[in-house]
């Protein structure tokens, strides 16, 4: 180490690193203003500051990096850059502050390298009146934090008014900062040990990121703010501690707000708390008294108990500060390498700077206040108090996670809660602290109150609204046969024996009747008698029949000729009136008296006990639902009403009583027509219109599947969450109008309506509440439990006071005695009123609009012989039930007599047979460790004949794991073009995948064999040879692949970007654990490579297994994994694999994290089975028996080639093809984008699969091309160019190795003429098969070869990506995918198939820079919709698919969508490789020195000024080295000018002067992410 040099402290180190691996971003400047009011002595202020910030040392230093670690030099006068105080004049502008805001907002925007030299602070003086200057100083946050700049404005304040004065300048009293920083060193070591044993014990794991925002998100260039001044009282009121009340209060804000409300139970969050680590200590005399940066952020537990008062939390936040306080130089930055590079960046900070800066200068006087604090990950709470006591907070937050508006409703509720626990009483509960100002409170229950019940709805009961409405029907047809009065004379007669049998009111009357005119008859007749009325299913089990009459106890049934016997049957002891007989037509009508609140009709719900539980509907309540309803079904006589839905389904209600309200017909649809698509189709089409239906989401898609029209059709649609695909398909269809309807049945049917997606709004006379756990409202945008009020609200459970008790609670936000119901459903209302479903809080499902409770049906599974315990999931969309009993447990007969106990909407889709069920370690069953449902191996029809046939067979049945045949189709077996590929690499002898497309079986296959010793002349000139076995000795260099990601690293730094999350579910033991890590590691060399650069090219230098197990013990493991997914891997510096164990109590989660560099995602299932096979040893205390690996990723990277002819052909398919094609954005193309990105799952259920899977049967293609096609109809272009990776395994040998041996390819596809579905996918499959045989030449390359037209930001050749992947039924554990917030191109389309079952999964990753995530959602809905449309008719016409195509437009930066790739528009493109940028001056003392480093760097004696550097050879990674040695000659150019300019001459017109410097090469990244070609390596999975 040179003299004078010393090591950063662990603070700087953090800001140091943060900033070279972002360069370009300015958020570590930081700075503060002085407002300086009265007559100032400009000249004698300047000449102050010039006087402070020469004597402060830490201003004056130079960073550099010696042997890899920085290292910094304080400068002696006469080595530090001249420098002075600029002076802005803005006292002529319309709003000076306004513009001085703007001035120090941009100073503030541009970075400060602390590697070049520069200076590191800037000083200025603006004048905003005559009477009015600011004083603005920046500085890097690496030198300087705020208690340093305190003592330069102190300072600055003394030497000002010695010089106003006319007096000595007073000494200097700044301590030397080089014994600052030397004494923080030796007090770090002293203390390292004790403090790191404190925080071990405070975080045995990761704090827990709690945020107020979606979640983990890269850190901004810039930040939001919004701040608020409150009163010198609360500061008062709060007390000597009230530092720690600013902590306790955003604590509270983050437990009710961010990780759920506390209020059920105490709840913990996390805060960063900055330390000045000056005050204290026997460094105390030259710490408070010397400017520097020895700051540090220590995380502070708080546990927010609701139960505790404000005064008890307080003092725990202080005790707790206190005690951080102690071991606050043992900070974040340490706790990141404790944990191996991991922090938690989402824990929001709180600073609080008891103290403010007031400096006088005679009658001037200042107070200073922060512009700028560093960088912002998530929030960032600053308060300060300010010289007249009062209290400003500035509450910062990150852009990417946060909204404006929100971030200012946020600082509203913070500054509010601060007051409030101000002027709390001692005894005031943590609990009971209101967070939303009235007025937001207000506005929130606003929101949610549906329209006011008009007075004139409750002036006639329902028994008279209907008797009126049905009288006023007289002739016109009512239901079936029957007309108005004679349904009327029918009812009344009925109702009179029901009268006469004791029926009345709250007496219940059960109907057994069949779906038709006698139906309506009876409910009807109910309600004439004012008796309750017990809808019956007459199809479910008997068993279920007779629980549900025993509950309610009717004394009497209504029964018909045709259902007599079977309700006899079910009810021996109920009597019973047949609406059919002789005598009820001819018997006397009758009304009976009553009023509307007795019982209407109780409706029985799953129970989670086994036992339904029956909800009592009021008359009240069901009257103003009818009466709500009547407009918004636009029924009105000469109208219909089609019913489909069984009568035991609260929501026939509606279909059998708004039409007679609306003296229209009802058309009862039988039930064998409704459970028949196309028959309910039929009855739809010959119904008379206007007509109106209603049914859930799930029957409409059946409908729609079949072809169904709605013209003139008034679509209700509920009991499901409506997507937004279906939506637009039922107007598609023809439908009037959609109205979406949501609701339990303990609120009467529906509650809220909207017309599109969300659930919308509450219907009249109701109130839809949006709480936290406290039943206080919560604003817009938070999720919180829905519960519903008013005039809908239910009786209760009949004869479960408890459970009426426990679910219809108190509602303290409606008059005094009412209640609401609390629905157990989590929703969010959006800033215009609309209510969004968001899930279930508790176990209850809905499975194709049946609310179901698991436990009523997993309490019949119990009660079956053989049946030990049964565990019921929802998958896909499917009941599936798991049992324990004996393995010779027939499933079928299960099903069959659960079918006798209960309703065909709660029995099981698959039952699954266990030994055991897996538990969590407190020995509950662990349900996510259950396994997928199998499917039943089949057996080949017949066997193979002749070895070719027997070869093929055996090849096909080992690489698809099920017996094949030779009459099997190997894509019908499940076989897909990856498959294909490894089949024709073990067959060999010249066979190409496209043999085994056009082969219908594998028989045919076996006969386009050619003869063993053919092969060598089959295999043709043009092929690529197969890897050589070569030596280990010496390191081989980087593949193709990971020659782009590895500058791509080098570019970028680390980034998360090219990181593949893999999580893996299950119990696991430590120890053995990481002993199998390091056996994987050690087997599969790429995971412990490291590049080496050198002159010569970038190498696989392989290290020794060094991994580290890391642990993390948490209750939010969800935000966990979240942060081990998102943290970056540094490739340079570290194996490519980080291993993270989160545990929670319940499930452990393992995290990989690889680097694409070192993976592809067909390695994961390798890198899978071996952990589990070494675990198993290890576990045994045994070493794992590997078989030995056939050969190494080294070995392929040297032997690996391409044909010049397979470049040739790639670049003739894409001459002239379109420069962009894309969805079109919600913003425009950024010019220095980031790698932000959000993503969108789905799932397209299994009919779907199914018949994608047939259509690619029936035309020769795979699931991918399938979905190729439907992606290119999508974007609706005539020419359409995507990206695909492609598997390059084709050699056994490389069938078990960890490895990258992906290639991307773009896929492009001319739809222009293909007049139907079957045309279009021969051409999807000819050029997928085209690309995938030309796919060994690297992507690099092929644009190299092409040369498209460029613009900033925009992946060249494709913007969108289609990648396809199969994954295994059963794995050693469950296993998923995860996201990291970033994303690769404009859209990502990722699909995994299952093997073996039916479903497919999906990820959409989408830019978040281009698109809204509600665009990335209409993009999965319409892309479901094309592929719908796609396989309902193979040789259906495209026309019209695309009329929804979300077409690209063109783009906003100038590019057009269809630009041939020949010429760039105006405006785009590079600048030419033979001159120099217009109107640029030219270096010639430049140009010569970097034509001098060009043929350095080829190893050339000369090349010519405007020789083009990539035509002479050189490529990316040498354009690294260009960038570097053109800086040890005295240059400043940029890997990206490299790349712009390509030549000499050009880079000599950019080309900066390095002042003398000669930064260290370090694995740094050398530029931000702006440049053209940085996208031409463009890689993914």
């Amino acid at each position: 180490m040179a003299d004078g040099e010393l090591p950063l402290t662990a603070a700087q180190a953090g800001i140091w690193f943060a900033q070279i691996l972002d360069p370009g971003n300015p958020v570590y400047t930081t700075g503060e203003r002085v407002d300086l009011h009265g007559a100032l002595d400009a000249e004698a202020f300047v000449t102050a500051v010039r006087t402070a910030v020469d004597e402060a040392d830490a201003l004056h230093v130079r960073v550099r990096e010696v042997d890899g670690e920085p290292r910094q030099r304080f400068l002696a006068p006469g080595e530090r850059p001249d420098w002075s105080v600029e002076r802005v004049d803005l006292r002529d502008e319309a709003d000076p502050e306004a513009a001085a805001a703007a001035w120090m907002r941009a100073a503030l925007a541009e970075p400060i390298d602390p590697s070049s030299g520069t200076l590191l602070f800037g000083q200025a003086l603006l004048r905003l009146g005559e009477d009015h200057h600011v004083w603005f100083h920046r500085y890097h946050h690496l030198v300087m934090d705020a208690y340093g700049f305190s003592l330069i404005a102190r300072r600055v304040a003394a030497v000002a008014s010695a010089l106003v004065a006319g007096e000595e300048i007073p000494a200097r009293r700044f301590g030397s900062a080089a014994e600052l920083l030397a004494g923080e060193h030796e007090l770090s070591a002293a203390h390292r040990e004790a403090d790191r044993a404190f925080f071990a014990e405070r975080f045995p794991s990761a704090p827990d990121a709690v945020t107020l925002g979606p979640g983990a998100a890269l850190t901004s260039h810039t930040f939001l703010r919004e701040g608020t001044t409150l009163p010198a009282a609360v500061i008062e009121g709060l007390g000597s501690s009230w530092p720690n009340a600013v902590v306790a209060a955003v604590a509270v804000l983050l437990a009710r707000h961010g990780s759920g409300g506390p209020e059920d139970a105490p709840g913990e969050v996390v805060v960063g708390v900055p330390m000045m680590n000056r005050l204290t200590g026997p460094n105390r005399s030259v710490a408070s008294t010397t400017p520097g940066m020895l700051v540090t952020i220590v995380p502070v537990r708080v546990t927010v108990d609701p139960a505790a008062t404000v005064a008890d939390l307080v003092a725990s936040v202080a005790a707790e500060v206190t005690e951080a306080r102690e071991h606050a130089r043992y900070g974040v930055e340490d706790l990141r390498r404790d944990r191996s590079g991991r922090t938690e960046r989402s824990v929001p900070w709180v600073n609080v700077k008891p103290f403010a800066d007031a400096p006088t200068i005679g009658d001037v006087t200042g107070t200073a206040r922060p512009v700028s604090g560093g960088p912002v990950h998530d929030l960032a709470v600053n308060a300060q108090r300010a010289p007249d006591g009062s209290l400003h907070l500035d509450v910062d937050a990150n852009p990417a996670a946060h909204d404006p508006t929100v971030l200012a409703g946020h600082t509203r509720r913070l500054a509010r809660l601060i007051t409030t626990m101000a002027g709390a009483g001692p005894d005031v509960r943590v609990g009971a602290l209101p967070l939303l100002d009235d007025e937001e409170a207000a506005a929130a229950l606003t929101a949610g109150t549906g329209p006011s019940l008009p007075v004139d709805w409750s002036r006639r009961s329902l028994a008279g609204l209907l008797g009126d409405a049905v009288r006023e029907g007289g002739d016109r047809p009512a239901v079936g046969t029957l007309t108005y009065a004679e349904l009327d004379r029918r009812a009344r007669a009925v109702a009179a024996e029901l009268v006469a049998a004791g029926a009345g009111p709250d007496a219940l009357v059960a109907l057994a009747l069949p779906r038709d005119e006698q139906l309506v008859v009876g409910v009807l007749a109910a309600v004439y008698a004012e008796a309750g009325w017990v809808p019956l299913d007459l199809d479910v089990p008997p068993a279920r029949l007779g629980a549900i009459l025993e509950d309610a106890a009717p004394v009497v049934a209504l029964v018909a000729a045709d259902t007599a016997a079977a309700f006899g049957e079910a009810a021996p002891g109920v009597p019973t009136l047949d609406v059919s007989s002789a005598a009820m037509l001819t018997s006397d009508g009758t009304e009976a008296p009553g009023t509307d609140a007795h019982a209407a009709h109780v409706i029985h719900t799953s129970g989670s006990t086994g036992r339904p539980k029956g909800v009592v509907v009021p008359r009240a309540a069901l009257r103003t639902f009818l009466l709500d309803m009547l407009p918004r079904t636009a029924l009105a006589p000469g109208s219909t009403l089609v019913a489909v839905t069984t009568v035991g389904f609260d929501i026939a209600a509606l279909e059998l009583l708004v039409p007679l309200l609306a003296g229209a017909r009802i058309v009862v649809a039988p039930r064998r027509t409704v459970q028949d698509p196309a028959k309910l189709t039929a009855l739809i089409a010959e119904t008379p219109r206007p007509l109106t239906v209603q049914a859930t989401p799930t029957l409409y898609r059946a409908l729609l599947d079949v072809g169904a029209t709605l013209d003139e059709v008034t679509v209700l649609v509920g009991g499901e969450a409506l997507p937004a695909s279906l939506h637009a398909d039922l107007l598609a269809a023809g439908a009037r109008s959609v109205t979406n309807l949501y609701g339990p049945t303990e609120t009467t049917v529906w509650s809220t309506t909207s017309g599109g997606t969300p659930i919308g709004r509450a219907i009249t006379g109701t109130t839809a509440h949006v709480l936290d756990p406290a039943l206080q409202p919560v604003p817009p945008g938070v999720v919180g439990e829905l519960y519903l009020a008013g005039a809908g609200v239910a009786r209760g459970y009949l004869d479960r006071p408890g459970l009426t008790a426990e679910r219809f609670v108190a509602d303290p936000h409606g008059p005094a005695g009412t209640r609401m119901y609390r629905t157990g459903d989590l929703a969010r209302r959006d800033d215009d009123g609309d209510l969004h479903y968001v899930g279930r809080a508790d176990q209850q499902v809905k499975v194709r609009g049946h609310r179901i409770e698991p436990g009523e049906i997993e309490a019949a599974l119990d009660e079956l012989d053989g049946v030990s315990r049964s565990v019921v999931t929802v998958r896909d969309d499917r009941l599936v039930a798991f049992l324990v009993g004996p393995s010779d447990l027939d499933v079928g007969t299960v099903r069959e007599r659960l079918g006798g106990r209960l309703p065909a909407h709660l029995l099981p889709s698959a039952v699954v047979v266990l030994d055991a069920f897996p538990e969590t370690p407190n020995g509950k069953i662990d349900r996510k460790r259950l396994p997928d449902p199998g499917t039943s191996r089949r057996r080949a029809a017949r066997a193979p004949s002749g070895p070719a046939e027997t070869e093929v067979c055996a090849l096909v049945s080992e690489l698809l794991g099920a017996e094949a045949g030779p009459d099997d189709d190997f894509f019908a077996l499940g076989g897909h073009s990856l498959l294909a590929a490894r089949l024709v690499a073990r067959l060999g002898r010249g066979l190409t995948v496209r043999d085994v497309f056009d082969a219908p079986t594998l028989a045919d296959l076996a006969a386009a064999l050619p003869a063993e010793d053919s092969s060598a002349s089959e295999a043709g000139s043009d092929a690529s040879p197969a890897p050589e076995v070569l030596s280990r000795d010496g390191e081989a260099p980087l593949s193709p692949a990971q020659r782009s990601l590895w500058f791509l690293h080098r570019l970028q730094g680390p980034t998360a970007t090219w990181t593949i999350p893999l999580v893996l579910y299950g119990t696991f033991e430590d120890g053995p654990l990481e002993a199998a890590l390091r056996d994987v590691v050690e087997r599969h060399e790429p995971l412990r490579t490291i590049p080496r650069e050198d002159d010569d090219g970038v190498w696989q230098r392989v290290v020794e297994p060094d991994v580290r197990l890391h642990l993390t013990d948490t209750q939010d493991a969800e935000a966990a994994i979240e942060q081990a997914v998102r943290e970056p891997l540094d490739v340079g510096n570290e194996i490519p694999l980080r291993a993270t164990l989160v545990r929670n109590g319940a499930e452990d989660a393992l995290v990989l994290a690889v680097h694409h560099v070192a993976a592809d995602e067909w390695s994961l299932a390798t890198l899978v089975d071996d952990l589990a096979h070494a675990y198993d040893a290890r576990r045994r205390d045994e070493a794992p028996a590997f078989a030995p690996l056939p050969t190494t990723y080294g070995r392929y990277s040297r032997a690996r080639t391409w044909s010049p002819a397979a470049l040739d052909r790639r670049r003739e398919r894409l001459a002239d093809a379109p420069a962009e094609v894309t969805v079109a954005p919600d913003r425009p193309r950024p010019a220095r984008p980031t790698p932000a990105g959000g993503e969108v799952r789905f799932t397209w259920d299994a009919a779907l699969h199914r018949d994608v899977r047939a259509l690619a049967r029936a035309t020769g293609t795979t699931t991918f091309m399938v979905v190729h096609a439907a992606l290119a109809v999508l974007l609706g272009e005539d020419d359409v160019v995507i990206g695909a990776p492609v598997a390059r395994r084709d050699e056994e040998e490389l069938e078990p190795l960890v490895g990258l041996f992906v290639g991307l390819v773009a896929l492009r596809v001319r739809t222009a003429g293909a007049g139907t579905v079957r045309e279009l996918l021969a051409r999807v499959r000819d050029a997928d098969l085209d690309a995938v045989a030309d796919a060994d030449v690297p992507f690099d390359t092929v644009v190299a070869a092409v040369d498209p037209p460029r613009v900033r930001g925009r992946h060249p050749l494709f913007q969108v990506m289609l990648s396809h992947r199969e994954v295994r039924a059963e794995e050693p554990w469950r296993s998923e995918l995860r996201g990291t917030g970033t994303a690769k191109l404009d859209l990502t389309v990722e699909l995994t198939e299952t093997r073996g079952a039916d479903g497919i999964g999906g990820r959409l990753e989408y830019a978040a820079e281009l698109y809204d995530e509600a665009t990335a959602r209409t993009v999965v809905d319409e892309l479901e919709r094309v592929l719908r449309a796609l396989v309902a008719d193979a040789d259906g016409a495209l026309a019209g698919l695309s009329e929804g195509a979300l077409r690209s437009g063109s783009s906003s930066d100038g590019a057009l969508r269809s630009e041939p790739g020949g010429a760039a528009p105006d405006g785009e493109g590079r600048p030419s490789a033979t001159s120099s940028s217009e109107g640029a001056v030219r270096s010639p003392e430049a140009e010569r020195a970097l034509v001098g480093v060009i043929a350095d760097v080829l190893g050339v004696e000369t090349v010519a000024a405007d020789a083009d550097f990539f035509a002479l050879g050189g490529d990316s990674i040498a354009s690294i080295r260009v960038s570097s040695r053109a800086r040890g000659a005295g240059w400043l150019i940029e890997v990206a000018d490299v790349l712009d300019l390509r030549t000499a001459a050009g880079l000599a017109t950019v080309a900066r002067p390095a002042d003398g410097t000669t930064p260290a090469v370090t694995n740094a990244p050398l530029v931000d992410l702006d440049e053209d070609e940085f996208d031409d390596l463009g890689f993914d999975e």
